[in-house]
């Protein structure tokens, strides 16, 4: 997409804690998609421990089961944090529980 793109020229609504996570030198994918390179924003949400941001990725249709590189998840990083309160929602959002990586 070419900067002077209709599209390009279109304001983005970013919420704060994504723009937090994005100042933190995080790589969100957008849209909330995986790509080569990059990390879910659903995951950068997840290991940061910002679980209104995943309540909100969620709502905005992020992809539960995108995976990062590696094959890891979202609900895999909120496992691995002992973040019940993230797991809850990804796995209510139709997260995959037996993905492996």
């Amino acid at each position: 997409m070419s900067p002077r793109s209709p599209a390009a020229q279109q304001p983005v609504a970013i919420h704060a804690s994504a723009l937090a996570l994005a100042l933190a030198g995080a790589v969100l994918a957008w849209p909330i998609t995986a790509h080569a390179g990059s990390v879910p924003a659903v995951i950068e949400a997840v290991k940061a421990g910002e679980i209104g941001l995943v309540r909100s990725l969620i709502a905005d249709g992020a992809d539960v089961d995108a995976a990062q590189g590696d094959g890891a998840t979202a609900l895999q990083w909120a496992a691995h944090r002992r973040d019940l309160q993230a797991a809850v929602l990804l796995i209510e959002a139709g997260a995959e529980v037996d993905a492996a990586n």
